[in-house]
């Protein structure tokens, strides 16, 4: 019953995020792109919108799980069912997206091209099958990395919920200065290359690419990420104290 409840609270909450960014989503459809189809003639082209629900998700949850931490403390609710809570809220909300986007952007490609991400990534596999497969296998791919998306967020959340003012100066600045700074001279001056080199065989691992551009693989790696953040947020929420 609790669990039940919490769901619908936080449900309501995500769900005038997601309203608002498909508002500014339908604003730059029916505004900016018939400019731009206009001006060019006709061959105007778009892709990569997934890049922005990624980045919803992201932060919706980032602030969300924080922001609802002390009013589910207040009422007797549990950290276990906060986080199932926000879990489901997750696992729904993305279910739901991925079915909305994969219509949208169907509506979408009869008035100018559009290339989603997956497209651009995997769509040689399904070349010569572009049917109910591919279709299938786009929200799939799109669902698990929504929900990645998620589980990072209410990851680094909790993360830096449990740190106190030096640990969150420490890696706000340490993390950027490492990837920004410290890789690339060790890369080039210590390894020669062989770091860059050892990034992207993970990278072409992790996308399928080592395997032929084979997309379950990506989807499988997305939800071992997502179990693994989820664990650890677990872990992380189990001692989290109030903060003021």
């Amino acid at each position: 019953m609790r669990l039940s409840r919490a769901f619908k609270f936080q449900m309501k909450e995500i769900i005038k995020a997601i309203a608002s960014f498909y508002g500014v989503i339908f604003l730059f459809v029916f505004l900016i792109i018939p400019i731009s189809f206009k001006s060019s003639g006709g061959d105007a082209s778009f892709g990569g919108f997934e890049l922005c629900t990624v980045v919803m998700f992201f932060v919706t949850m980032l602030s969300m799980i924080r922001s609802d931490f002390l009013l589910f403390l207040q009422h007797g609710y549990s950290r276990k069912t906060l986080f199932l809570s926000t879990t489901l809220c997750l696992v729904t909300t993305t279910a739901v997206v991925s079915l909305i986007e994969a219509i949208l952007y169907k509506i979408f490609n009869h008035y100018v091209s559009y290339y989603g991400i997956f497209n651009q990534a995997y769509g040689a596999v399904y070349a010569s099958d572009a049917g109910a497969k591919g279709m299938i296998d786009e929200y799939l791919w799109k669902f698990f990395l929504y929900i990645l998306a998620g589980a990072i967020g209410i990851f680094i959340s909790l993360l830096y919920y449990r740190m106190n003012k030096l640990q969150k100066i420490i890696v706000s600045v340490g993390v950027p200065a490492l990837f920004i700074v410290v890789y690339p001279l060790s890369d080039q001056y210590l390894f020669h290359g062989a770091l860059s080199k050892f990034a992207i065989k993970i990278m072409n691992f992790y996308t399928g690419y080592a395997f032929g551009r084979e997309p379950y693989v990506n989807m499988l790696c997305n939800i071992a990420l997502f179990a693994l953040f989820g664990a650890f947020s677990f872990l992380l929420l189990r001692r989290c104290n109030y903060k003021k």
